[in-house]
């Protein structure tokens, strides 16, 4: 699979991918999308806090897996509200570092609208 490949499947599954090398730097796998730029101001993602810190202990048992956190919350460029997992990854001997879209958020909401609407609907009018 080329690097392009690999860009155009993790951009459709929401998902931005970064490799942790030894020193603990994180590299790109690819260009991340648009939409992780109100992330990815410097690279360091010193908003992660406790996150990176869980995520470190879970790469030092050098367990292959997937641990997960979130959903977080952010603003994009255009001020629309957008929510993310954070997971870290371990393969091998290499360790990763997601970022990836929770559509799950939005589609909660727009239940719990619907079933508030409805209920609205059906209360009795007030005099």
């Amino acid at each position: 699979m080329s690097d392009d490949d690999v860009a155009l499947l993790l951009n459709a599954l929401g998902v931005v991918a970064f490799e942790r090398d030894p020193g603990g730097a994180f590299r790109p796998l690819v260009e991340p999308p648009l939409w992780f730029a109100a992330l990815g101001r410097d690279g360091t993602f010193p908003f992660l806090g406790h996150i990176l810190e869980e995520a470190t202990a879970f790469w030092a048992t050098r367990t292959d897996g997937v641990r997960a956190w979130g959903p977080c919350a952010d603003v994009a460029a255009d001020g629309k509200e957008f929510h993310y997992l954070v997971k870290a990854a371990t393969v091998g001997a290499r360790t990763y570092l997601l970022f990836q879209i929770d559509e799950s958020v939005d589609q909660l909401r727009a239940v719990l609208q619907a079933v508030r609407s409805d209920a609205l609907k059906k209360q009795p009018p007030q005099s």
